[in-house]
């Protein structure tokens, strides 16, 4: 019994990288989450001024599990999961972690084979991710950072002019107060 993808996959995922592998036995036994150098260098390249918890959000973000998987599946990588017998044996059922392993072992496969030639591992990954196909991620996650920014403000603002709950004003508690007020507001 064969363990790791076929010659044919092996083939595409080359012509995916645009690279042919010197030890193809990487790809079917060694992995390594090379991509995080790779991405890193692409959001860092890519800031056009931007905060450093920008730049580190959006490489979170494409390394996330998630991301990974979407990644493998975009390549069809996916297809040369070899799942174990005590998963389900139809692709369609190889999980959403499986395929991330999956992504960042060919990636990690890549590097090792280039002999850490960082520029083959670049070319491969933008030519597959170019950033301008990135751009709406990135917007959002900017656009939904800003509104937590703005979020924790108002809420520190808003903790600051609050009453402490323990702190006593002639006698009432702020539940008192409010008690008061909803009754008053009655009459």
């Amino acid at each position: 019994m064969a363990f790791g993808p076929t010659d044919k996959q092996l083939e595409k995922v080359q012509k995916d990288l645009g690279y042919e592998f010197t030890d193809k036995w990487l790809l079917r036994q060694v992995g390594d989450a090379a991509m995080q150098l790779v991405v890193s260098q692409l959001v860092f390249a890519s800031s056009t001024g931007e905060t450093t918890e920008i730049l580190n959000n959006r490489r979170k973000v494409m390394v996330m599990r998630e991301f990974c998987a979407e990644g493998c599946k975009k390549l069809e990588w996916h297809k040369m999961a070899t799942v174990g017998k005590c998963f389900a044996k139809k692709e369609e059922e190889v999980t959403c972690n499986m395929q991330a392993e999956l992504f960042e072992a060919i990636w990690g496969a890549l590097f090792i084979d280039a002999r850490g030639d960082y520029k083959v591992l670049l070319d491969a990954y933008t030519k597959n991710f170019p950033l301008h196909e990135l751009e709406p991620i990135f917007s959002a996650i900017d656009e939904n950072k800003k509104r937590d920014i703005e979020a924790r403000e108002i809420a520190k603002r808003l903790a600051k002019k609050r009453p402490k709950t323990a702190e006593v004003t002639n006698g009432a508690t702020p539940s008192s107060k409010a008690e008061e007020s909803s009754k008053m507001e009655e009459k």
